[in-house]
């Protein structure tokens, strides 16, 4: 994680550089800070198997971090066409984590006359996904920590998380 923290104060230094953005066709369009927002089990949770067996799971869904980043660059490849670039930082916690992610997309544009334009992007995003780990019992037993179910009848351990799209824009 500090690594990609360290890349992306690089990556930003070099390009807010006026020698850099002279030299090239990127540019920085964004950098953002967005509260996680996820509902993961906090306080006392009861086991689905023996109600009487309860425990404070509270502290293994606490992030190492409330918001995530995220950095877009945009570039010309030639008069028509250009590339987006986003990266998004990952979080974790001692039950949980969300990797870090990265979003690649393809505009195309088109001059309509001297005043508006016609623009279309085409995105997917890579890696990204949201993972559990087992809490384990004082016999070595592994379950999931949100609802003290066993590990192996927890069926959502690994969820990719997708970011795809086509966005058309029109400037006049």
């Amino acid at each position: 994680m500090k690594r990609l923290h360290k890349f992306l104060w690089i990556l930003t230094v070099l390009t807010t550089s006026q020698n850099v953005v002279a030299q090239s066709n990127w540019q920085l369009v964004e950098v953002s800070s967005k509260a996680i927002d996820f509902s993961a089990p906090s306080g006392r949770v009861c086991s689905d198997y023996e109600g009487s067996v309860c425990t404070d799971v509270s502290k293994f869904y606490q992030f190492n971090q409330y918001s995530q980043w995220r950095m877009t660059l945009v570039g010309t490849l030639t008069p028509v066409f250009g590339a987006r670039i986003t990266l998004v930082t990952g979080v974790d916690a001692a039950k949980m984590g969300v990797e870090p992610r990265i979003i690649l997309g393809l505009i195309g544009v088109r001059h309509l006359s001297s005043d508006s334009t016609l623009s279309a992007e085409i995105y997917n995003s890579f890696m990204g996904s949201t993972y559990h780990r087992p809490c384990t019992d004082e016999y070595d037993r592994e379950y999931y920590c949100g609802n003290l179910t066993a590990w192996s009848d927890y069926l959502d351990k690994r969820t990719t998380f997708k970011e795809w799209g086509l966005k058309v824009v029109y400037r006049f």
